[in-house]
């Protein structure tokens, strides 16, 4: 009886790999929009929103407005090329993510972005403002707000009008000098002013304002100037300790020794040598 025929292996099927879609300029609120109303749908098209990667995303205009539930982490996102956050979290009513880490040294507009948002309340004095021009109504309607933004370039906005209007938990008084633009109605409905001669105006990017002088930021930490704290990280190498002037020690030289003499063994005793005659035995009796 022949033997059965082997029988082949059922290999199981790989599992399809998940190609999910690439956020971008044009899909961004589209995408928003599909987490904020379905996220298990949405994780599968996207990903998880705290992972998306926004490097190419150059908007953020109206990206999470009316979103009034969404408090989702989204620190790490790269916003390296954004350009604009105008009404980027108006009336996002619950967001209150620290997000003092976004690279915003390329946004112009920052209209409205916080307009009329209720619990936005995080200390963002590290952002970098350099490209500003606009800030009209940027905190407008917000209750909640009071971080000091002295540190703040604000050198080439031209429109400060309703920054802080009606922001009724604002009372900073700011280091910004703010000649030659527009101001109108600034700080209406909050206790926020401008002086730009205060004392901790003259601290630099790196120190801060201790009561009395400006002081460098402990390692580690930083400040973009002009506080009275250094809430931003700095992710400088620690600081190089400089080579010692001191003389490089030489290498202590030691006395040769002198051999030591070993005395030289004892000759062992030669053995006594018979004569043949005395060894020849007399057996003659």
């Amino acid at each position: 009886m022949s033997p059965p025929s082997p029988q082949p292996t059922v290999l199981p099927t790989p599992a399809p790999t998940l190609v999910r879609t690439a956020i971008t300029t044009s899909n961004i609120n589209v995408a928003v929009g599909d987490w904020v109303f379905d996220s298990a749908s949405a994780i599968i098209v996207y990903g998880d929103v705290s992972n998306w990667d926004v490097s190419a995303v150059t908007t953020l205009q109206n990206t999470f407005l009316g979103a009034t539930a969404f408090n989702d982490d989204i620190s790490a996102w790269d916003t390296s090329s954004v350009t604009s956050l105008h009404d980027t979290f108006k009336g996002a009513d619950a967001f209150n993510v620290d997000i003092r880490g976004w690279d915003t040294g390329a946004v112009v507009v920052f209209w409205a972005t916080f307009y009329n948002q209720q619990a936005f309340n995080q200390d963002i004095s590290c952002w970098d403002t350099s490209a500003a021009t606009v800030m009209d109504s940027t905190f407008y309607g917000n209750p909640v707000f009071n971080f000091d933004l002295s540190g703040w370039n604000v050198v080439s906005v031209t429109n400060f009008v309703n920054t802080f209007g009606n922001a009724a938990a604002f009372n900073q008084v700011l280091c910004w000098d703010t000649a030659g633009a527009t101001t109108t109605s600034m700080f209406v409905g909050s206790f926020g002013s401008t002086n730009s001669v205060a004392a901790n105006c003259a601290c630099l990017a790196g120190e801060y304002y201790d009561g009395s002088t400006c002081a460098v930021c402990p390692y580690g930490s930083g400040s973009s100037g002009k506080t009275e704290s250094c809430p931003c990280v700095d992710f400088s190498p620690s600081p190089t300790l400089a080579p010692s002037s001191l003389p490089t020690p030489q290498p202590t030289a030691l006395p040769t020794l002198a051999p030591t003499l070993q005395p030289l063994p004892k000759p062992s005793p030669l053995p006594t040598l018979v004569s043949a005659q005395d060894a020849c035995l007399d057996i003659s009796s």
